[in-house]
């Protein structure tokens, strides 16, 4: 199960940074899937310009993704087609 202190809620294609500064990555929640290849992109910065950490592809299935990752930083990029329904956990610092 992955742990973090905060959430992020995404149930809209949008950009959310979540954290300029170091933190955690805990985990992906996709609580509704989305269709026409929605996609979320994490990145491991303050920005969309920032390493990727990963891109999902929210339309497949529900569920719970772990990752329990340092990062220097964390932004989601939701979008493309219909969104899904998104929570990220995340916690202060490394």
């Amino acid at each position: 199960m992955p742990n973090g202190d905060n959430f992020v809620h995404m149930p809209t294609n949008a950009t959310q940074v979540i954290s300029t500064t170091a933190c955690r990555l805990g985990g992906v929640a996709i609580n509704t899937k989305g269709a026409s290849s929605n996609v979320l992109t994490l990145y491991a910065g303050g920005d969309s310009g920032a390493p990727v950490i990963a891109v999902i592809d929210t339309t497949s299935a529900i569920g719970t993704i772990g990752y329990d990752l340092n990062v220097p930083g964390l932004t989601a990029v939701m979008g493309t087609g219909t969104a899904a329904d998104v929570t990220i956990m995340w916690s202060a610092g490394p």
